[in-house]
Parts: C-alpha cells; structure tokens; sequence
C-alpha cells in the first residue's frame, strides 16, 4: 500500500472564515507587511457632529481604541513619502492572534477588534508529519 500526499498550504494569519475583504487607502510613508494591524483613527472632538476620520489608513503603532477603524493588512506595501496607496485588507472574519501584529495588552486588542467582527483566536501550526511508507 503506497501513501498518497495530498498538500494544503497552511495560512498562518487566516484562522477560520474572512467575511470582509477590501482595497483601501494607504496613507504616505507606510511599510506595511502581511498580517500588519492598519487603522483609520477617528478624531473625537466637542459634539458629536465634530467627530472626523482618517482618508486613509496607516500601520497602527497603538493599543486598539474603541471608535477607530481596524484592519489587518492582507499584502506587504511601501508608498513614498509624497504619494499615498492602496492595499488589500481583511475586515471580519478569524484571525491567528500571534500573526496580527499587535501592541499593548492583548485582551483590550482582542475586545476592541470584536466591535468590527475581528476575532483573534489562538491557533495551532499547520504542520502534519506523516508516516513513512515501509
């Protein structure tokens, strides 16, 4: 009896069903990789008519805060520092929370995320070792 290898690539940022996919604005001066978290932060000002969000999106270098636009960078871009982008982003869905990178205390990311449909879940590797054929 011979074995037959039948191989999945095992995505290490995708945990589960990604609901939401999207091309959106890059602000200048970003590099920003695969799996990167990426936010519109959103202004609060006095009254509630004041409030303003960002034109575009910039590699978060923050703890997630509630009322801010979360994203998670599905492709590695650089723009210059004079021209804005583009880049694929995943929305909700299942994410490896090891693979998103994240700053600050992880329960208060997770929690924030949750808001948009982001849900961070640990996960195992991909990795399957199989039986030798003799």
């Amino acid at each position: 009896m011979a074995y037959t290898r039948e191989v999945t690539n095992y995505d290490n940022l995708i945990a589960g069903p990604t609901y939401t996919t999207a091309v959106v604005p890059l602000a200048a001066s970003q590099q920003v990789k695969r799996g990167d978290l990426i936010v519109a932060a959103v202004t609060v000002a006095t009254g509630a008519s004041a409030n303003t969000i960002a034109a575009s999106f910039s590699k978060n270098a923050a703890q997630c805060a509630p009322g801010n636009l979360y994203m998670i960078a599905a492709e590695d871009v650089t723009t210059g520092s004079g021209s804005a982008g583009k880049v694929l982003a995943y929305g909700a869905g299942y994410y490896n929370q090891d693979a998103v990178a994240l700053t600050g205390d992880l329960t208060t990311n997770k929690l924030v995320l949750l808001q948009q449909g982001i849900v961070l879940v640990p996960v195992q590797s991909g990795e399957v070792t199989l039986p030798d054929e003799d």
